[in-house]
């Protein structure tokens, strides 16, 4: 009886710490943070469906694809096997609870840039003018590269996302003359993981999009992430794992969402990023500084305490 009774404080009393450690640093609920990374990106994205589809295939077909072709082979632009994907330059880091600025592309002596892709459509709904599509797969990664004039994002998307020698957004490869968004040092790599529900309750698609087909051409879309830790990176040690969490309690690590305006897509390269005006943000949450962490140790000192005096009495 005192060992269960010793054990029940000690979960009480570090339930307790815990608490207080996780309203100090903001502690995240579905989508919230305490570190959020502010991006620009160029997108090249299926928007074009001519009536509702479940799975890659006839969504494919409903977007104008051939009937049977490569799933997810979309609108192409950049590798088959995808129906969206784009580059992005991270303009700042920023821990939202301390104010503090961890990296930005002004003061810092180097650029962090990315690709994601491996997005497939998989489901495709209208509600009047608005489209709502669900997809699978897709992953993220972001290089810490030399910054130069070369590396603006505008000037490395001139040439489009056609594929090239040097250009494969599947590949996870981009780069524009002297400018590159792959060549430098990876940072981080994550995958979008499943949060989505399309149909009955299991989460099965990673990412989600809406958008107006009307005069506005606005959208939005969001996704959750899971660092692939082992790929390594700098990034890998800036960010707690398992502290977003989707509707049905699944826990994820990161958490993407964006704007943006579709516009027509063009006939020449520079014109065939067809999701313009681009902002987003990704969200995590910082890991727990050594005070805090302390915090949690002498909770459970204490807990001990408190059960030998109990005993005591």
């Amino acid at each position: 009886m005192f060992k269960s009774s010793k054990v029940r404080a000690a979960v009480v009393a570090l339930g307790l710490a815990l608490g207080a450690v996780g309203a100090a640093q903001a502690a995240a609920y579905i989508n919230t943070g305490d570190i959020t990374i502010s991006l620009d990106y160029y997108d090249s994205g299926t928007v074009g469906y001519s009536g509702t589809c479940s799975g890659a295939l006839a969504c494919d077909t409903a977007a104008g694809q051939v009937a049977g072709s490569t799933p997810g082979a979309g609108v192409g632009y950049g590798g088959a096997f995808t129906d969206t994907q784009g580059i992005f330059r991270i303009n700042s880091i920023t821990n939202v609870v301390t104010s503090q600025v961890l990296y930005s592309s002004i003061f810092d002596t180097y650029l962090l840039t990315g690709i994601f892709s491996g997005l497939v459509d998989v489901d495709v709904s209208f509600a009047s003018a608005i489209i709502s599509t669900r997809s699978q797969g897709g992953a993220l990664k972001i290089w810490s590269n030399t910054k130069n004039a070369s590396n603006d994002l505008t000037a490395l998307s001139s040439g489009g996302p056609g594929v090239d020698g040097t250009k494969d957004l599947t590949s996870f490869l981009f780069s524009n003359g002297a400018g590159t968004i792959s060549g430098g040092t990876l940072w981080l790599s994550a995958l979008f993981s499943e949060s989505v529900i399309v149909d009955g309750s299991t989460p099965h698609a990673t990412f989600q999009s809406t958008w107006d087909t009307g005069s506005s051409g606005s959208g939005s879309s969001s996704g959750f992430l899971d660092i692939d830790t082992a790929a390594g990176g700098a990034g890998v040690g800036w960010f707690a794992l398992d502290t977003m969490q989707d509707t049905l309690g699944n826990k994820h690590d990161l958490y993407f969402s964006n704007s943006f305006n579709v516009v027509a897509r063009g006939t020449t390269p520079a014109e065939q990023w067809n999701i313009r005006n681009n902002t987003g943000e990704v969200v995590g949450n910082a890991v727990p500084e050594p005070g805090s962490l302390a915090l949690a140790a002498l909770a459970l000192v204490g807990a001990g305490v408190a059960a030998r005096r109990r005993n005591r009495i």
